[in-house]
């Protein structure tokens, strides 16, 4: 029995023949794979390995086009670009669905916990939050006012449990094909608004706004059966999503909501500050400015800076708690010991800092002549 031309592709799978050579029996039509159930879907059902493919790249960075390169290079039925999309839409779909029934549960979840430690279920809670970009934003700077991004998502994580779970999240998009195709041959659409569209952004708009995201963030938390309220809410410093989301949880809730700068963020931007800063090339090192010895001078000043400001806040904040007054008002009284420590003057050190103590702190790689020695 040899197989002939009789097998029908379906996606990466089959269905096949076989035909004998010596009497030409057919056999029957064979499926090479198992069905899915699709109760209230005209048509041919689902195949597993189309699904488990679309699962799969969903999960990737590789898109339909890859995975045809892919499975063409292995000599594998390929499937058409449509239909792996049409899978991967439904794949998608489902798994938005999942997710936002899985935040749900951690919503009502952290009202379980408020409620057994003796807390009413609507007290606020502390959280964090951030905006990512699909395209680094270095990349496009000084050419264009607006953020370099077509897709971004907003994700908060509950600061309550060690576990930080996600409870809420937001994404928006400014890419359409169907709009795009419909263009192309001439009809006017707008997108978003027309039939199938994917977007939800004009091309028009800020997609670095990030005071809108805080918006829907906050307003993702007060709907729904497991309403949630934030009072403290950690982000970086380079937008205004705690406005947005003050905004729009006083106005929901009635609840002021504090704003907290993240210290990974606080390093990082410290250290981009000092490194930017025009600084005398002998406070330093002894090299002439703008050679590459000088340039690795002030980076290393910069880390170490930054470094040593981080320790000084989680020092605060571990010793003192909750007491986020007396944590503050040690780490206003660290700055001039800090500034004095890079001189080898540890005088305040041994009153105000919490990490260096006159002994520990030597800067070995800043020249004897720039520390005072």
């Amino acid at each position: 029995m040899t197989p002939g031309n009789l097998f029908t592709k379906w996606g990466v799978s089959g269905i096949i023949r076989v035909k004998c050579d010596s009497c030409n029996y057919i056999s029957s039509k064979q499926k090479l794979y198992r069905e899915l159930s699709n109760p209230g879907v005209r048509g041919r059902k689902t195949a597993e390995p189309n699904r488990s493919l679309a699962v799969g790249l969903i999960n990737t960075s590789i898109a339909a086009t890859g995975a045809q390169r892919l499975l063409s290079a292995m000599n594998k039925p390929v499937p058409c670009a449509s239909a792996l999309q049409s899978q991967l839409n439904e794949v998608g779909r489902k798994v938005r669905e999942c997710n936002e029934e899985n935040m749900s549960e951690h919503r009502f979840q952290l009202q379980n916990i408020l409620e057994n430690g003796g807390f009413p279920r609507d007290t606020p809670i502390p959280a964090e939050a951030d905006r990512q970009y699909n395209n680094p934003l270095r990349n496009s700077r000084g050419n264009t006012p607006f953020a370099p991004a077509t897709q971004t998502r907003d994700v908060l994580a509950e600061n309550l449990t060690p576990q930080k779970k996600i409870i809420a999240f937001n994404h928006e998009n400014k890419l359409c094909k169907i709009g795009e195709c419909a263009r192309r041959r001439g009809v006017e659409v707008d997108c978003p608004g027309h039939e199938g569209c994917t977007a939800t952004l004009s091309v028009e708009e800020n997609a670095g706004d990030e005071k809108r995201g805080g918006r829907k963030l906050a307003s993702i938390l007060t709907s729904g059966s497991h309403p949630i309220t934030v009072d403290k809410l950690c982000t970086d410093a380079d937008g205004r999503m705690a406005e947005g989301f003050g905004d729009e949880m006083k106005s929901k809730q009635g609840v002021t909501t504090e704003h907290y700068l993240d210290t990974v963020h606080l390093n990082r931007a410290v250290a981009k500050a000092i490194s930017r800063a025009r600084i005398t090339p002998q406070l330093v090192t002894e090299h002439p400015c703008k050679s590459k010895e000088h340039r690795q001078a002030i980076n290393r000043l910069a880390d170490s800076i930054a470094w040593r400001a981080e320790r000084e806040v989680r020092a605060a904040n571990q010793k003192f708690g909750n007491r986020k007054d007396l944590a503050a008002q040690s780490i206003t009284a660290a700055i001039p010991a800090l500034i004095k420590c890079y001189e080898d003057k540890h005088n305040l050190c041994r009153k105000y800092s919490l990490v260096c103590d006159g002994e520990k702190c030597v800067h070995e790689y800043i020249p004897k002549f720039a520390r005072g020695a």
